[in-house]
């Protein structure tokens, strides 16, 4: 399974502002989460798209980082793979 640091070399020819890191990484993790769970489902790529409502393409492409999903669609995707979607404050959690 992909890191964060994975996807940062596919990155490295573009310059970003250490908030679009942080929201790449946290976005890498959030795709990490979707990928172990559809895995452990048995599910392909294809299967967790008609789940969810989406095109197959689509689930390749969010997996692999090539676009940011909308959050309406984030949801879907969570939602079909019975994944809760929480927000949490760092400070708190710290």
């Amino acid at each position: 399974m992909k890191t964060f640091d994975d996807y940062r070399k596919k990155w490295d020819d573009k310059i970003y502002t250490e908030e679009e890191l942080l929201i790449l990484e946290q976005l890498s993790e959030i795709m990490k989460q979707f990928i172990s769970a559809r895995i452990k489902k048995g599910w392909s790529q294809r299967e967790l798209a008609e789940r969810a409502g989406v095109k197959q393409s689509a689930i390749a492409r969010f997996e692999s980082l090539g676009v940011i999903p909308q959050v309406d669609t984030l949801l879907r995707i969570a939602n079909a793979l019975g994944l809760k979607v929480q927000i949490v404050n760092e400070q708190a959690a710290s």
